[in-house]
């Protein structure tokens, strides 16, 4: 299926969806423009990217920000193999051992200029909310955000069929059947991650530190996710 017949398809998909609007719909746009403008090397690498401007631009209250599943760790979690706690936890605690390494091979090396035990204790404290909630959104991203692939994958076949003369069919109710399981797949991410960010935003309150990390994560995985999308339409071709 070559690419121009891919973008009309999806134009088609999302006339017929019109109903759903609002933020669904305009990343779902967002997606359809990047996946005509890039390939999916492009979009891959962008991902990469994107990932690690968000560490500089969040490095002020995190310093430490946790890795990124690897693509071996997401498809355990998109495949059930592995929960997402249990994901979490994995690398929460890999984090927590490296940065108490890292504590100790600085304590004999402070400078004059440090800062006091109340403020590192509380710096770390934000650090560590941080890097939990971070974790969890990688969690659900890789769930919710593989079983959207595994969708589009399933679209692929099921989009069209020929007629007997030959002719290509839009098979119009497989499509909305994909367009609603795919729907309820990304809103239940998105709930998800609502809450994460609801929990992040409270705890940072509390401690004192900049809130402002939170629609900086929103607006990351909004990116993330259209990203995401174009990446998947590039593999039906």
């Amino acid at each position: 299926m070559n690419r121009k017949r891919i973008l009309l398809i999806l134009l088609f998909v999302f006339i017929i969806a019109s109903t759903a609007v609002g933020i669904w719909q305009r990343n779902n746009i967002k997606a359809i423009v990047e996946f005509s403008r890039y390939s999916n090397k492009e979009i891959s690498d962008k991902m990469v990217k994107d990932k690690e401007a968000l560490k500089e631009e969040i490095k002020g209250s995190a310093p430490d920000l946790i890795r990124d599943f690897t693509p071996e760790e997401q498809q355990l979690i998109a495949s059930g193999k592995v929960t997402i706690d249990e994901m979490v936890k994995k690398v929460l605690n890999e984090q927590s051992n490296a940065s108490q390494n890292v504590k100790e091979d600085s304590a004999t090396t402070k400078s004059s200029t440090s800062t006091s035990p109340s403020q590192s204790e509380n710096a770390s404290k934000i650090n560590a909310v941080i890097n939990e909630q971070v974790a969890k959104m990688y969690g659900f991203e890789a769930y919710y955000l593989g079983q959207l692939g595994s969708i589009e994958s399933n679209a692929k076949s099921g989009a069209t069929s020929s007629s007997a003369d030959g002719k290509t069919v839009i098979n119009r109710k497989t499509i909305s059947q994909y367009i609603n399981t795919a729907a309820s797949l990304e809103s239940k991410c998105d709930a998800k991650i609502n809450a994460v960010l609801s929990s992040l935003k409270t705890q940072l309150v509390n401690l004192g530190g900049d809130v402002s990390i939170v629609d900086t994560l929103r607006n990351a995985y909004e990116n993330e996710k259209s990203l995401k999308k174009a990446y998947y339409m590039s593999l039906l071709k």
